[in-house]
């Protein structure tokens, strides 16, 4: 009696748990249609006025996978608006290659909590994290209505010793010793 071979089947077997694990990759590799944007980078804290870092929003399938073919075009807004704020710069842009890139947007007005939404046609928009521009950065001066007719400088001195209220004389100085 001749025994069976073996290598067929470990071969066999081998060659399942080869094609097995292979299925999960080639599968989440299959891109369905568009159904939803998500933020891929949030607006970051900056100074009112000043430029937001460039964000993006990626529109994606149910999946959560880019939809790379995808130039479909994505708008923001500002959502909540605490501090009466407008938005400026490019606020809206075709996606490129599944993800909208937005840079030079600005808000003219400080506030904390402020959210933008990113919307397209009939897909599922995107809220931001809430960000705050900030009414003054370290070393940076910004003006505020002061006593009757009276021009007040504020000025956020480096390392957090608090606001420093001076003339407008004491702020050119303070201006020209940099």
């Amino acid at each position: 009696m001749q025994r069976p071979r073996r290598r067929g089947f470990i071969g066999a077997i081998a060659g399942a748990a080869l094609l097995a694990s292979l299925v999960p990759a080639v599968a989440s590799a299959v891109v369905g249609p568009a159904t939803q944007l998500v933020w891929t980078s949030q607006p970051t804290t900056t100074a009112h006025g000043a430029s937001i870092a460039p964000v993006s929003v990626s529109i994606e399938d149910a999946g959560n996978q880019v939809v790379t073919s995808s130039t479909a075009t994505v708008s923001l807004a500002i959502l909540s608006n605490p501090g009466g704020g407008t938005l400026a710069g490019t606020t809206s842009v075709a996606a490129v290659s599944g993800v909208a890139t937005f840079s030079g947007l600005s808000i003219n007005r400080s506030g904390t909590g402020y959210t933008l939404t990113a919307a397209s046609g009939s897909l599922t928009g995107a809220t931001s994290s809430a960000r705050a521009p900030s009414e003054r950065t370290d070393n940076t001066a910004s003006s505020s209505s002061g006593a009757v007719g009276d021009e007040v400088r504020r000025l956020s001195m480096a390392g957090g010793h608090g606001t420093h209220t001076l003339s407008p004389r004491g702020l050119r100085e303070v201006a020209r010793a940099r």
